[in-house]
């Protein structure tokens, strides 16, 4: 079914199945179905990600359940390097993306440089990118328990991320 939208350049009223605005010539952008399919397995895949490695693992090594533990305040994310390799492949992913410029490990602490684009997400999905970044950090280096959150263009710092949860400035 056809329907007007309005022109994003002109405001005029074009076809939904328009590829121009006949007006202005802006592009009309059309969301296709697989993109929609395309983002939202990304979506699963991102939270089976988080939800799987801040789970605590357990073994049944000589019948006997137990549970991996440190002398930290985190729950140890999974050292497989399966997992770093995914959260590498994430964290690259981020960059790649726009959402992140680089992360750099200056001291003890890992420095998470966002980008503009980093600031227009939900709160939650804020979370969930800089959890998956401290995991990271976290298996290679048991004092990275807090990331701290800089402007890539200033290089002021904006916040922090730790198992507390996020705080911006």
């Amino acid at each position: 079914m056809t329907k007007l939208i309005n022109c994003k350049a002109c405001s005029n009223k074009v076809s939904s199945n328009a590829k121009t605005c006949p007006k202005c010539g802006n592009p009309i952008k059309q969301t296709s179905v697989v993109t929609w399919i395309i983002g939202g397995m990304f979506a699963i895949a991102l939270g089976l990600m988080i939800f799987i490695d801040d789970n605590p693992k357990t073994s049944t090594s000589n019948n006997t359940p137990t549970t991996k533990t440190v002398k930290s305040k985190f729950n140890v994310p999974d050292k497989s390097i399966e997992a770093q390799n995914k959260r590498k492949e994430f964290i690259q992913k981020l960059i790649n993306d726009g959402y992140i410029h680089k992360v750099e490990m200056p001291g003890s602490l890992p420095h998470v440089f966002v980008k503009t684009k980093f600031y227009d997400l939900s709160f939650d999905d804020k979370q969930s990118f800089l959890s998956m970044i401290l995991a990271y950090y976290f298996v290679d280096n048991n004092n990275s328990d807090i990331l701290v959150i800089k402007d890539y263009k200033s290089g002021k710092n904006v916040g922090q991320y730790s198992e507390r949860g996020l705080k911006l400035n």
